[in-house]
């Protein structure tokens, strides 16, 4: 199971890497944004200052979050609580409010 895995994700990988160096090229050689005016391309190119600084305010959020994780379990490590440390085996992330809707 793991090589399957492998596998498609090297595959990903590579088009996700093609599409973007087609994406690149395009810009470079076809893109006119005097006869594409206010198509979907152009209004992404003139939101990019926003779209940039929404994804950044994402990856800090995920970064602080994970890193919040981080200290957690070396705290309740340092204090000699490992049934309180978040892993596969301690700690299970359950989905409170799904189960009380339910």
């Amino acid at each position: 199971q793991l090589s399957l895995f492998t596998h498609h994700m090297w595959i990903g990988g590579f088009l996700i890497v093609g599409a973007a160096a087609h994406a690149a090229i395009f810009m470079v050689r076809d893109y006119d944004p005097t006869t594409r005016y206010n198509d979907l391309l152009d209004r992404v190119l003139r939101h990019r200052d926003a779209i940039i600084s929404h994804l950044n305010w994402v990856c800090i959020f995920l970064g602080f979050h994970s890193f919040g994780l981080y200290i957690h379990n070396d705290t309740m490590s340092a204090l000699g609580r490992p049934q309180d440390m978040f892993s596969d085996t301690a700690i299970q992330l359950q989905p409170v409010f799904a189960q009380w809707i339910q």
